[in-house]
């Protein structure tokens, strides 16, 4: 048996793409944007207005699809038709998406009157927009992108995405690990040599890769995190807040899937405004009736600190597994919107100890690095810098009696293949 893991960047003759342009995306769980590189430097192409984010929102109404604003717009009145956060669900079943477990059983499916959507099909509604978008503002056609998906996506969630693209009309250069991604956008090759960190905490998922700078060479030493744990816990934890606040007014009120999705909404509103404010006040309108409802920041502290103690637990056993301690490190670069909120830089500085990089936009660095390698691989840039990735999870094979036999151990460099023989049973 062989297993191989590699990066096809040998696959596309160099001479046939010069004069195209590759574009990167970073299909979020909360937003979603798209670039590509200007006269040297990454360009985050708008794609509502002057707005760069892209709600990864899909909505299925008057039998067409809605993607981005629009499409959040019809939480008002029919959030049973619209689609959120479905990265979370790339390459598995609902039913196995612990994060979801809380959300009420009928806002799980994605099915809506006779028709049944997967995470695949609505991801690519959101890559067509995005596709487009590209397009308008070039003047040309787009067929080439590198996508960027979490470290600790598995191999199956990547195909899903993958294909995901590939129904978009896409080609997919390059499938990039979200804080590899980030360290490109950054810079860092420029930086002293030593020991970095990439914190990612977005809507849906959370990464923490240990890279080591020598030379101007970057190897990604180890990587971890949670598939399931983001911006999006806050949200929920602040919806039940709320909805516990308004059961207390209106106790007879059912909470309704849809009445329960239009609540998150607002209460991601009011998360994203207490990182600038120090309360934030709005009224819910209900069947019994309207209910206001004020959350400070001290609220927000409560209910943030312990999904924040998981991150810096997740943080201690990736350092412990690569055996470098957290005085060594030289910096941690800020990743995912969710690391604007002052509670959490406050936290990660007070834990660490050492530099946090936010220079480049949270919001903005992994597609700024995509669009980067976008540009290296059709442009064939020779100063690109070097960066060695690894596969975040071990990869083997199942043998009698459920066994697993590893074959490729996790954190490996890659490109890596080994070879094992195995003999059948009778």
């Amino acid at each position: 048996m062989l297993l191989q893991l590699t990066e096809p960047s040998a696959a596309h003759p160099k001479s046939d793409m010069l004069d195209e342009i590759a574009i990167g995306i970073d299909l979020g769980t909360t937003y979603s944007l798209v670039g590509y590189v200007k006269n040297g430097r990454p360009y985050i192409i708008p794609v509502e207005g002057e707005e760069t984010r892209l709600p990864s929102a899909v909505s299925w109404r008057h039998d067409m699809m809605h993607v981005g604003t629009v499409a959040l717009t019809h939480l008002l009145d029919t959030p049973q038709h619209v689609f959120t956060s479905v990265k979370r669900l790339m390459g598995k079943g609902m039913e196995q998406d612990v994060a979801m477990r809380h959300i009420p059983e009928s806002d799980k499916i994605l099915k809506l009157d006779e028709r049944s959507f997967s995470p695949v099909e609505i991801s690519d509604e959101i890559l067509k927009v995005l596709k487009n978008k590209a397009e308008s503002h070039l003047g040309q056609m787009v067929e080439k992108v590198v996508i960027t998906v979490p470290a600790y996506f598995d191999e199956i969630a990547r195909f899903a995405t993958r294909k995901a693209a590939t129904l978009a009309g896409l080609e997919v250069l390059r499938i990039v690990n979200e804080p590899t991604a980030a360290v490109l956008a950054y810079g860092l090759d420029e930086k002293p040599e030593g020991f970095y960190a990439v914190y990612d905490l977005g809507g849906g998922t959370f990464d923490f890769s240990v890279l080591k700078l020598t030379r101007g060479v970057f190897q990604v030493l180890g990587t971890g995190g949670d598939v399931a744990l983001g911006g999006d816990d806050v949200d929920h934890a602040l919806a039940n807040l709320l909805i516990h606040e308004r059961q207390s007014l209106f106790p007879k009120e059912s909470v309704t899937a849809a009445f329960y999705k239009t609540v998150c909404h607002q209460a991601r509103f009011m998360k994203e405004q207490l990182s600038l404010h120090e309360q934030v006040a709005i009224r819910l309108e209900g069947d019994e009736g309207s209910s206001d409802h004020t959350i400070t920041r001290d609220i927000l502290i409560r209910l943030i600190t312990p999904m924040i103690e998981r991150t810096c637990s997740l943080c201690a056993d990736v350092l412990s597994s690569v055996d470098v301690p957290s005085q060594k490190l030289q910096g941690i670069v800020l990743v995912g919107g969710s690391t604007r909120l002052p509670v959490i830089r406050e936290m990660l500085e007070e834990h660490f100890g050492c530099p946090l990089f936010s220079d480049v936009s949270p919001d903005e660095a992994v597609v700024s690095g995509a669009a980067l390698q976008a540009y290296a691989l059709t442009a064939g840039r020779k100063d690109s810098a070097l960066l060695i990735d690894v596969t975040p999870l071990s990869l083997g094979l199942e043998t009698m009696g459920g066994i697993v036999e590893r074959i490729i151990e996790r954190n490996s460099p890659i490109p890596i293949s080994k070879a094992q023989v195995f003999t059948t049973y009778q």
